[in-house]
C-alpha cells in the first residue's frame, strides 16, 4: 500500500508540472483533434461495443456521499 500511495504522489507530481507548461484551454477544434486522436488509438473491436456508462453513474453516486471539509 505504501507503494502505491509513493506511486501515485509522484504521479500526481508529475502530472501538476505538466499541466503548468500547457495551455489553460484549448479551442473547440483542437478539442476535437485531441478526441479523435484519442479514438483512433482505440482498437477497432473496442470502437464497436456499446458504450457502458455504469462505471461513470457508480462514481457519481459515490462521490456524492463525500462531504466538502472547508
Amino acid at each position: 500500500m505504501r507503494q502505491l500511495l509513493h506511486w501515485r504522489s509522484g504521479a500526481l507530481k508529475r502530472y501538476e508540472g505538466w499541466s503548468r507548461g500547457g495551455p489553460s484551454a484549448l479551442d473547440a477544434a483542437a478539442t476535437l483533434a485531441c478526441l479523435g486522436f484519442l479514438w483512433e488509438l482505440l482498437p477497432p473491436e473496442t470502437r464497436q461495443r456499446p458504450v457502458d456508462t455504469a462505471g461513470v453513474a457508480t462514481m457519481h453516486r459515490l462521490l456524492a456521499g463525500f462531504t466538502s471539509r472547508q
